[in-house]
Protein backbone atom coordinates (compact mmCIF):
# COMPACT_ATOMS: atom_id res chain seq x y z
CA UNK A 1 0.00 0.00 0.00
CA UNK A 2 1.32 3.60 -0.45
CA UNK A 3 0.33 6.66 1.63
CA UNK A 4 -0.53 10.25 0.13
CA UNK A 5 -0.19 12.84 2.76
CA UNK A 6 -1.17 16.17 2.20
CA UNK A 7 -1.47 19.31 4.35
CA UNK A 8 -4.60 21.31 4.03
CA UNK A 9 -5.42 24.94 4.66
CA UNK A 10 -8.50 25.79 3.25
CA UNK A 11 -8.45 26.42 -0.52
CA UNK A 12 -11.75 24.24 -0.51
CA UNK A 13 -12.31 24.00 -4.30
CA UNK A 14 -8.41 22.94 -5.01
CA UNK A 15 -8.23 20.55 -2.02
CA UNK A 16 -11.45 18.75 -3.67
CA UNK A 17 -9.78 18.89 -7.20
CA UNK A 18 -6.80 16.74 -5.68
CA UNK A 19 -8.98 14.36 -3.95
CA UNK A 20 -10.75 13.45 -6.83
CA UNK A 21 -7.46 13.06 -8.61
CA UNK A 22 -6.60 10.39 -6.06
CA UNK A 23 -9.90 8.60 -6.10
CA UNK A 24 -9.63 8.38 -9.83
CA UNK A 25 -6.17 6.30 -9.59
CA UNK A 26 -6.07 3.32 -11.74
CA UNK A 27 -4.35 1.70 -8.48
CA UNK A 28 -7.21 1.33 -5.88
CA UNK A 29 -4.52 0.36 -3.14
CA UNK A 30 -4.15 3.53 -1.28
CA UNK A 31 -4.85 5.35 2.04
CA UNK A 32 -5.10 9.02 1.78
CA UNK A 33 -4.31 11.43 4.81
CA UNK A 34 -5.19 14.55 4.52
CA UNK A 35 -3.60 16.77 7.90
CA UNK A 36 -5.76 19.77 8.10
CA UNK A 37 -3.76 23.07 9.32
CA UNK A 38 -6.66 25.37 11.09
CA UNK A 39 -8.98 25.61 7.92
CA UNK A 40 -12.45 26.85 8.11
CA UNK A 41 -15.34 25.22 9.23
CA UNK A 42 -16.49 24.17 5.32
CA UNK A 43 -13.21 22.71 4.19
CA UNK A 44 -13.34 20.20 7.19
CA UNK A 45 -16.76 19.46 6.70
CA UNK A 46 -15.84 18.72 2.96
CA UNK A 47 -12.70 16.23 3.71
CA UNK A 48 -15.29 14.64 6.76
CA UNK A 49 -17.98 14.24 3.60
CA UNK A 50 -14.96 12.11 1.60
CA UNK A 51 -13.97 10.43 4.50
CA UNK A 52 -17.42 9.16 5.56
CA UNK A 53 -17.91 8.36 1.47
CA UNK A 54 -14.12 6.40 1.65
CA UNK A 55 -12.69 4.74 4.13
CA UNK A 56 -9.45 4.66 2.53
CA UNK A 57 -9.68 8.62 3.67
CA UNK A 58 -8.39 9.55 6.75
CA UNK A 59 -8.69 13.53 8.13
CA UNK A 60 -6.27 14.65 11.24
CA UNK A 61 -6.50 17.79 12.83
CA UNK A 62 -2.72 19.16 13.76
CA UNK A 63 -2.92 18.66 17.05
CA UNK A 64 0.62 20.37 18.33
CA UNK A 65 2.53 23.45 17.68
CA UNK A 66 3.89 24.80 15.60
CA UNK A 67 1.42 25.53 12.79
CA UNK A 68 2.89 24.70 8.91
CA UNK A 69 3.34 22.11 6.35
CA UNK A 70 6.38 20.75 8.26
CA UNK A 71 4.69 19.87 11.51
CA UNK A 72 1.52 18.59 9.85
CA UNK A 73 3.55 16.30 7.04
CA UNK A 74 5.46 15.11 10.19
CA UNK A 75 1.90 13.96 11.46
CA UNK A 76 1.06 12.14 8.29
CA UNK A 77 4.25 10.62 8.44
CA UNK A 78 4.12 9.12 12.10
CA UNK A 79 0.44 7.90 11.33
CA UNK A 80 1.20 6.30 7.53
CA UNK A 81 0.49 2.48 7.07
CA UNK A 82 1.66 2.34 3.85
CA UNK A 83 5.09 0.36 2.15
CA UNK A 84 5.59 3.76 0.31
CA UNK A 85 4.57 7.09 0.85
CA UNK A 86 3.91 10.53 -1.12
CA UNK A 87 4.33 14.01 -0.02
CA UNK A 88 1.88 15.83 -2.07
CA UNK A 89 0.14 19.73 -2.12
CA UNK A 90 -3.57 20.26 -1.92
CA UNK A 91 -3.61 22.76 -4.57
CA UNK A 92 -2.08 20.27 -7.33
CA UNK A 93 -3.08 17.76 -9.73
CA UNK A 94 -2.01 14.43 -10.47
CA UNK A 95 -2.13 11.77 -13.24
CA UNK A 96 -4.31 8.65 -13.18
CA UNK A 97 -1.75 6.88 -13.55
CA UNK A 98 0.68 8.06 -11.08
CA UNK A 99 0.55 5.82 -8.05
CA UNK A 100 0.38 2.66 -9.97
CA UNK A 101 3.35 4.00 -12.16
CA UNK A 102 5.43 5.10 -9.06
CA UNK A 103 4.65 1.56 -7.32
CA UNK A 104 5.80 -0.09 -10.64
CA UNK A 105 9.16 1.74 -10.61
CA UNK A 106 10.25 0.95 -7.02
CA UNK A 107 9.09 -2.60 -7.03
CA UNK A 108 11.56 -2.58 -10.34
CA UNK A 109 14.45 -0.76 -8.41
CA UNK A 110 14.48 -2.79 -5.27
CA UNK A 111 17.70 -1.41 -3.57
CA UNK A 112 16.80 2.02 -4.02
CA UNK A 113 15.18 4.50 -1.31
CA UNK A 114 12.76 6.34 -3.14
CA UNK A 115 12.35 7.21 -6.95
CA UNK A 116 12.10 10.53 -8.75
CA UNK A 117 9.52 11.56 -10.88
CA UNK A 118 8.83 13.91 -14.15
CA UNK A 119 6.31 17.37 -12.90
CA UNK A 120 5.47 20.18 -15.05
CA UNK A 121 3.29 23.94 -14.14
CA UNK A 122 -0.13 24.58 -15.45
CA UNK A 123 -2.40 27.81 -15.13
CA UNK A 124 -5.55 26.29 -15.18
CA UNK A 125 -7.38 22.36 -15.38
CA UNK A 126 -8.20 23.41 -19.03
CA UNK A 127 -5.05 24.42 -20.17
CA UNK A 128 -3.85 21.13 -18.36
CA UNK A 129 -6.44 19.23 -20.66
CA UNK A 130 -5.38 20.94 -23.58
CA UNK A 131 -1.76 19.86 -23.06
CA UNK A 132 -1.27 23.68 -22.66
CA UNK A 133 2.30 23.86 -19.83
CA UNK A 134 3.57 27.05 -18.27
CA UNK A 135 6.95 27.71 -20.60
CA UNK A 136 8.45 30.23 -17.81
CA UNK A 137 7.15 28.19 -14.63
CA UNK A 138 9.00 25.02 -13.47
CA UNK A 139 9.71 21.90 -15.08
CA UNK A 140 11.54 19.04 -13.47
CA UNK A 141 12.76 17.28 -16.44
CA UNK A 142 15.05 14.21 -14.71
CA UNK A 143 18.01 16.32 -16.62
CA UNK A 144 21.22 15.44 -14.16
CA UNK A 145 22.05 11.44 -13.07
CA UNK A 146 21.32 10.49 -9.37
CA UNK A 147 24.44 10.87 -8.04
CA UNK A 148 24.91 14.30 -9.20
CA UNK A 149 21.96 15.44 -7.16
CA UNK A 150 23.64 16.12 -3.63
CA UNK A 151 26.19 18.63 -5.13
CA UNK A 152 23.11 20.28 -7.38
CA UNK A 153 21.30 20.84 -4.19
CA UNK A 154 23.99 22.63 -2.12
CA UNK A 155 24.62 24.60 -5.66
CA UNK A 156 20.81 26.01 -5.49
CA UNK A 157 20.06 23.66 -8.53
CA UNK A 158 17.14 21.51 -7.70
CA UNK A 159 16.83 18.19 -9.82
CA UNK A 160 13.83 17.13 -8.06
CA UNK A 161 11.33 18.20 -5.28
CA UNK A 162 9.69 16.17 -2.59
CA UNK A 163 6.16 15.71 -5.04
CA UNK A 164 8.04 14.61 -7.84
CA UNK A 165 9.08 11.63 -5.06
CA UNK A 166 8.14 7.92 -3.83
CA UNK A 167 9.61 6.83 -0.93
CA UNK A 168 9.86 3.98 0.94
CA UNK A 169 8.89 4.66 4.18
CA UNK A 170 11.31 2.23 6.25
CA UNK A 171 14.15 4.17 4.92
CA UNK A 172 13.21 7.26 6.75
CA UNK A 173 11.98 6.07 9.68
CA UNK A 174 15.03 4.08 9.73
CA UNK A 175 17.64 6.90 9.22
CA UNK A 176 15.10 9.24 11.26
CA UNK A 177 14.24 11.57 8.94
CA UNK A 178 11.50 14.31 9.56
CA UNK A 179 10.33 17.89 8.49
CA UNK A 180 12.14 20.19 10.51
CA UNK A 181 9.61 22.05 11.98
CA UNK A 182 11.53 25.05 12.46
CA UNK A 183 11.23 26.01 9.12
CA UNK A 184 8.45 28.65 7.27
CA UNK A 185 10.15 28.61 4.03
CA UNK A 186 12.46 26.40 1.49
CA UNK A 187 11.03 23.01 4.00
CA UNK A 188 11.09 20.89 0.33
CA UNK A 189 14.95 22.06 0.02
CA UNK A 190 15.86 20.65 3.20
CA UNK A 191 13.75 17.64 3.31
CA UNK A 192 15.83 16.53 0.61
CA UNK A 193 18.93 17.56 1.39
CA UNK A 194 18.62 15.66 4.74
CA UNK A 195 17.57 12.67 2.04
CA UNK A 196 20.69 12.76 0.28
CA UNK A 197 23.19 13.65 3.45
CA UNK A 198 22.09 11.01 5.07
CA UNK A 199 23.07 8.84 1.72
CA UNK A 200 19.51 7.76 0.87
CA UNK A 201 19.54 6.13 -2.72
CA UNK A 202 17.73 7.33 -5.60
CA UNK A 203 16.84 6.63 -9.25
CA UNK A 204 14.69 8.76 -11.70
CA UNK A 205 12.17 7.09 -13.74
CA UNK A 206 13.27 8.76 -17.23
CA UNK A 207 10.42 6.54 -19.16
CA UNK A 208 7.09 7.87 -17.37
CA UNK A 209 5.52 11.07 -18.96
CA UNK A 210 5.06 13.76 -16.33
CA UNK A 211 2.87 12.92 -13.40
CA UNK A 212 2.50 15.61 -11.18
CA UNK A 213 1.12 18.88 -11.87
CA UNK A 214 2.09 21.83 -10.35
CA UNK A 215 -0.35 24.92 -9.95
CA UNK A 216 1.09 27.68 -11.04
CA UNK A 217 -1.12 30.76 -10.17
CA UNK A 218 -0.40 30.44 -6.23
CA UNK A 219 -3.04 30.95 -3.57
CA UNK A 220 -3.18 33.62 -1.19
CA UNK A 221 -1.56 30.03 1.45
CA UNK A 222 1.86 30.27 -0.33
CA UNK A 223 4.91 30.33 1.15
CA UNK A 224 6.73 31.15 -2.04
CA UNK A 225 6.42 34.93 -2.04
CA UNK A 226 7.97 37.54 -0.40
CA UNK A 227 10.74 35.85 1.19
CA UNK A 228 12.54 38.66 2.02
CA UNK A 229 9.42 38.91 4.87
CA UNK A 230 11.22 38.32 8.78
CA UNK A 231 9.38 34.90 9.41
CA UNK A 232 11.13 33.60 6.13
CA UNK A 233 14.20 35.12 6.10
CA UNK A 234 15.14 34.14 9.60
CA UNK A 235 13.99 30.45 8.70
CA UNK A 236 16.32 30.49 5.64
CA UNK A 237 19.26 32.03 7.89
CA UNK A 238 18.67 28.76 10.23
CA UNK A 239 18.55 26.44 7.04
CA UNK A 240 21.62 28.27 5.73
CA UNK A 241 23.31 27.53 9.40
CA UNK A 242 21.82 23.91 9.17
CA UNK A 243 23.46 22.96 6.05
CA UNK A 244 27.00 24.40 6.86
CA UNK A 245 27.45 22.29 10.16
CA UNK A 246 25.72 19.32 8.31
CA UNK A 247 28.36 19.31 5.53
CA UNK A 248 31.21 19.76 8.49
CA UNK A 249 29.98 17.44 10.78
CA UNK A 250 29.07 14.51 7.99
CA UNK A 251 31.66 14.93 5.06
CA UNK A 252 35.79 15.26 5.77
CA UNK A 253 35.69 17.11 2.30
CA UNK A 254 33.61 19.50 3.77
CA UNK A 255 35.36 22.54 2.61
CA UNK A 256 34.49 21.92 -0.96
CA UNK A 257 31.37 21.29 0.01
CA UNK A 258 30.50 24.37 1.76
CA UNK A 259 32.08 26.04 -1.43
CA UNK A 260 29.08 24.13 -3.39
CA UNK A 261 26.45 25.41 -1.04
CA UNK A 262 27.62 28.88 -2.05
CA UNK A 263 25.28 28.74 -5.13
CA UNK A 264 22.43 28.06 -2.51
CA UNK A 265 23.54 31.90 -0.76
CA UNK A 266 23.42 33.08 -4.45
CA UNK A 267 19.96 31.66 -4.85
CA UNK A 268 18.54 33.42 -2.11
CA UNK A 269 20.37 36.10 -1.92
CA UNK A 270 18.53 36.80 -5.60
CA UNK A 271 15.36 37.04 -3.80
CA UNK A 272 16.14 39.69 -0.88
CA UNK A 273 18.43 41.53 -3.14
CA UNK A 274 15.03 44.60 -3.39
CA UNK A 275 15.26 44.45 0.38
CA UNK A 276 18.27 47.21 1.23
CA UNK A 277 17.90 45.80 5.19
CA UNK A 278 17.66 42.09 4.85
CA UNK A 279 20.32 42.49 2.18
CA UNK A 280 22.80 43.83 4.15
CA UNK A 281 22.53 41.75 7.33
CA UNK A 282 22.50 38.51 4.89
CA UNK A 283 25.99 39.76 3.80
CA UNK A 284 27.04 39.69 7.40
CA UNK A 285 25.10 36.94 8.78
CA UNK A 286 27.18 35.26 5.62
CA UNK A 287 30.38 36.36 6.09
CA UNK A 288 30.60 33.99 9.02
CA UNK A 289 30.86 30.88 6.72
CA UNK A 290 32.63 32.10 3.91
CA UNK A 291 35.62 33.24 2.21
CA UNK A 292 36.20 37.49 2.54
CA UNK A 293 36.70 36.86 -1.35
CA UNK A 294 33.49 35.79 -1.72
CA UNK A 295 32.05 38.15 0.59
CA UNK A 296 33.37 40.73 -0.79
CA UNK A 297 31.98 39.71 -4.61
CA UNK A 298 28.50 39.59 -2.74
CA UNK A 299 28.85 43.34 -1.34
CA UNK A 300 30.26 44.52 -4.73
CA UNK A 301 27.17 43.24 -6.16
CA UNK A 302 24.74 45.25 -3.84
CA UNK A 303 27.05 48.20 -4.53
CA UNK A 304 26.60 48.79 -7.99
CA UNK A 305 22.99 47.41 -8.32
CA UNK A 306 22.20 49.64 -5.89
CA UNK A 307 23.48 52.54 -8.26
CA UNK A 308 20.85 51.50 -10.35
CA UNK A 309 18.06 51.13 -7.97
CA UNK A 310 15.59 52.19 -10.50
CA UNK A 311 13.12 48.80 -10.90
CA UNK A 312 13.73 48.92 -14.49
CA UNK A 313 17.63 48.63 -14.68
CA UNK A 314 18.20 46.95 -11.01
CA UNK A 315 17.75 43.16 -12.38
CA UNK A 316 19.51 43.67 -15.33
CA UNK A 317 22.42 45.23 -14.06
CA UNK A 318 22.57 43.14 -10.96
CA UNK A 319 22.69 39.74 -13.48
CA UNK A 320 25.31 41.08 -15.32
CA UNK A 321 27.37 41.97 -12.28
CA UNK A 322 26.99 38.20 -11.26
CA UNK A 323 27.63 37.03 -14.19
CA UNK A 324 31.02 38.78 -13.51
CA UNK A 325 31.82 38.04 -9.32
CA UNK A 326 29.91 34.95 -9.14
CA UNK A 327 32.75 32.77 -11.02
CA UNK A 328 33.72 30.16 -8.94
Amino acid sequence: MISLVIPVFNSKALVSEMIECVLSQTMKNWELILVDDGSNEDVIQMMMNYSHLNNKIRVIKRDRLPKGAPTCRNIGLENANGEFIMFFDSDDLISSTCLENRIKFMNSNLKIDFGVFRARSFHSVSDLENQEFCKADYSYELISEPRDSFLNFLKGLYPFVVYTNIYRRLSLIENKIQWDENLNVLQDIDFNFTTLSKGLLCEFDKITDYDYFIRASHNENSISSNLAEDKKYNSAKYLIDKVVKTIYNTFPNHKEYRIEFWGFVIFYFNRILLDKSKTKDYVNFCSQYFSAFRIFRLKTVVFFSYIFYDFRYFRRISRILQNIFYVS
